[in-house]
């Protein structure tokens, strides 16, 4: 303690600005409790953390306190033990820094997650500082992508087809299995050699097919998709490939190599060769049947019995009815005739050629087929089986043109379903009378119309006369006889009576048909359903009366919306009003008498000496004064405007039921069932509102202090129920109510679309649920 007298000879105080460093102290605080990454610090010589900050949670599960509790080796995964008890032996002996280590840690919910790891070790202190972050996703992409790379080499492995890359050099980069095997090496043997001396025959491997590579290297060459030439077997041996290539190109778009599928067509080209010979002693033989054949009008052929039907021989006559030659046409060919027949044709050709094959009859069929520049015909074919040499069955026939014919009938048939169709669709049918014979004849919907069997019913007069409806037969007979006079009635609309008991309702027009001499020789007509137009003229009479009347109850209640949205306006300014004096009461009465107090007692502070106990008082006083005020003034703040867009509905509700219980002594439980997400601040400052009117009714009429808020969300709807189990009243006082209360809830509710449904009854307390659009 210092001496008094010392005090008269002068003292001299130091003071360290520290601010700076408590700055960065927060900011250090701030990035370890706020980093993604796992940062910590751990004792050397116990194996423990001391400190981790929030990421450890989120990233393993465990709290702090077990992480701190606990060894740290007792999270590391067992494979990993041996080299992390390395790295922290070196850390502790030789004050090694980490760079870089991986590791697996278990998880609280007994799972593993990869760690790198990066530490600073303070030997002397015994601890080190770590940061620690999350590898696991990329270590499961490095695995999922070494799976990729070897299920692709076993895809390569396992093609029927040799697959080679060359770099630049013309060098072996890769083959698969399939190529070593056909030239006849090992696995690694040709890596690395150049393709063109050692697997190619020479000199024509070096001396035509290497230039050629290298120019097309050299992008001076287009590339050659497809080329053929034979390789050189380890045994000396060549076998005829085919390759299809393609150009590799790097990242800069240069050519580096040549990727190359090739296909073995050593025996094809062989079997191609022996038909060649084939062919060649056939030509003469074919040549004397296309003398013979040539005039015929179509073509005569001889074929395998094949689905594609390769034509052995055909004749001259392919050209016009195909457009294709019969060189084109036949084995060898540019195009099989099974190619030429129309799709959806070509398995019941096979199913029928295949019946008379087995039966040994011949066949007659007809089919469409597409000519070489597009054009579709329909042929007729007539053919049999034969035997041949080699115990196949040849088929031998004659193909001819029936297109115009075929065409004719179907644009027939097409007239006659137009008609039915248009007719059907139209529920109109068609009539006609031979006054010769006195024949009635009806189309196919007119029996539907009178909903009787073209089988079982007759059309005549008489039977016509039974389907109308009694009522209506002498009206029937009556415009008949009109149209039997050459006059021209109008549609007669009549009633027919159909087996069911039904009625249907026809409308009728018909026309006299006068030949040349004048005579009368045919009535014809046609008689449509009206049944559902007469039935539509009835519902939209109806409908614009019912229109009609609530357009006028809409009105009306338009008129007392418009007349309660006044009144609402009017209460609302009132209410502003009476907030307003309140609010002015509230600053004048409270706020501004503590704060002239305070400003008193510090007057009274400065205004002369004081004995130190004294000074600490009346700060003590004024501090009291300034909390007070505070108080009040936040409170009035929270009345007039809550923290409705910073936090969610939940919160404001809670927030809503501390103030109730601070103020009012009201207790009130807010239950929140879900995830209640509102798209717009309007509908969460209304139920705010009406929550917080709700509860002050509660406290002013219900007696009682405790109070329930439940919301949650139901489909597109925000659901909100009061509850509580004061005095109650009834519900139907609400109607003959005034001012800005709960009618006025319910007015402000449904401007929004929403609704509101009370419970109550005298001495049974509320219950109020509302209900409004989440989206409004």
């Amino acid at each position: 303690p210092l001496d008094p007298a010392d005090l008269e000879k002068g003292v001299t105080f130091t003071a360290l600005d520290i601010t700076a460093r408590k700055r960065a102290e927060e900011e250090l605080r701030n990035i370890f409790t706020l980093s993604l990454d796992m940062i910590c610090i751990a004792d050397l010589r116990t194996g423990t953390f001391t400190k981790v900050n929030p990421a450890f949670e989120r990233v393993l599960g465990y709290s702090e306190q077990e992480l701190l509790s606990r060894p740290f080796v007792e999270f590391v995964h067992p494979d990993d033990m041996a080299r992390t008890a390395a790295v922290l032996q070196n850390e502790l002996s030789r004050g090694e820094h980490v760079y870089r280590f991986e590791n697996r840690y278990r998880c609280k919910d007994g799972s593993y997650r990869w760690l790198t790891w990066t530490s600073r070790p303070q030997v002397e202190q015994g601890l080190t500082y770590a940061v620690a972050h999350d590898i696991t996703d990329r270590k499961q992409a490095e695995e999922a992508l070494q799976h990729e790379r070897d299920m692709a080499q076993r895809y390569l492995d396992t093609v029927e087809a040799v697959l080679l890359v060359l770099d630049a050099e013309g060098r072996i980069a890769l083959i698969n299995r399939k190529g070593r095997r056909l030239l006849g090496y090992g696995e690694t043997e040709l890596i690395g050699r150049p393709w063109f001396s050692t697997c190619l025959p020479q000199p024509e491997g070096m001396e035509t097919v290497y230039p050629y590579f290298l120019q097309l290297i050299a992008g001076e060459i287009e590339g050659a998709a497809y080329f053929e030439n034979p390789v050189l077997r380890r045994d000396g041996s060549l076998r005829q490939i085919a390759w299809h290539n393609a150009l590799l190109r790097d990242e800069q778009g240069q050519i580096n190599g040549i990727l190359s599928a090739g296909e073995d067509i050593t025996e094809r080209r062989l079997a191609e060769e022996s038909l060649k010979r084939q062919s060649s002693r056939l030509q003469e033989s074919e040549r004397r049947l296309r003398t013979l054949m040539g005039n015929l009008p179509g073509l005569v052929y001889r074929c395998a019995n094949e689905p594609d039907w390769p034509f052995e021989f055909v004749s001259e006559g392919s050209l016009t009815l195909t457009g294709y030659r019969p060189e084109e046409i036949t084995t060898g060919g540019t195009v099989l005739y099974g190619n030429l027949i129309h799709p959806e044709d070509r398995q019941r050709v096979w199913d029928t050629v295949q019946k008379a094959v087995r039966g040994g009859t011949s066949f007659d069929i007809e089919y469409r087929i597409f000519t070489k520049d597009g054009t579709e015909k329909w042929v007729f074919e007539r053919g049999r089986a034969v035997p041949a040499g080699d115990g196949a069955p040849r088929l031998e026939g004659f193909i001819t043109d029936v297109t115009q014919a075929k065409l004719a009938t179907e644009a027939l048939k097409e007239k006659e379903y137009l008609l039915s169709e248009s007719q059907r669709m139209g529920r109109i049918g068609s009539w006609s009378v031979d006054l010769a014979t006195n024949t009635l004849t009806w189309t196919r919907e007119t029996y539907r119309l009178y909903d009787v069997s073209p089988e079982t019913f007759v059309p005549s007069s008489e039977t016509f006369y039974d389907l109308v409806h009694p009522d209506d037969r002498e009206r029937m007979r009556e415009s008949i006889r009109a149209m039997l006079a050459g006059e021209h009635p109008n549609a007669t609309e009549f009633r027919v009576v159909l087996p069911d008991g039904s009625i249907r309702v026809l409308s009728g027009r018909g026309e006299l048909i006068i030949d040349d001499a004048g005579r009368p020789v045919r009535v014809v007509g046609t008689v449509q359903d009206i049944t559902e137009s007469k039935r539509a003229e009835e519902t939209l009479r109806a409908l614009n009366e019912h229109l009609e009347q609530l357009v006028a109850r809409r009105t009306e209640d338009l008129t007392r919306t418009v007349t309660r949205l006044q009144q609402l306006t009017w209460e609302l300014s009132k209410t502003e009003d009476r907030e307003r004096r309140r609010i002015a009461d509230i600053l004048h009465d409270d706020v501004q008498q503590t704060l002239a107090a305070a400003r008193f007692h510090l007057s009274l502070l400065s205004a002369e000496p004081r004995s130190p106990e004294e000074s600490r008082e009346l700060i003590q006083q004024i501090k009291q004064m300034l909390k007070e005020a505070i108080e009040k003034a936040r409170s009035l703040s929270h009345e007039l405007s809550p923290a409705l867009y910073q936090v969610d509905l939940g919160e404001i509700l809670n927030s809503l039921a501390r103030h109730m219980r601070d103020k009012h002594g009201l207790a009130v439980r807010v239950e929140v069932f879900g995830r209640v997400e509102l798209s717009g601040e309007p509908v969460k400052a209304l139920l705010y509102k009406v929550a917080q009117e709700l509860l002050f009714n509660v406290v002013k009429h219900a007696g009682t202090k405790e109070a329930v808020i439940r919301v949650r969300r139901l489909g597109p709807y925000v659901t909100m129920v009061v509850i509580d189990h004061g005095s109650g009243f009834q519900p139907q006082e609400l109607d003959r109510a005034t001012g800005f209360g709960l009618l006025g809830i319910r007015e402000r509710i449904q401007l929004l679309g929403g609704r509101m449904r009370i419970k109550s009854s005298p001495g049974r307390g509320c219950r109020l649920l509302i209900a409004v659009p989440g989206d409004a």
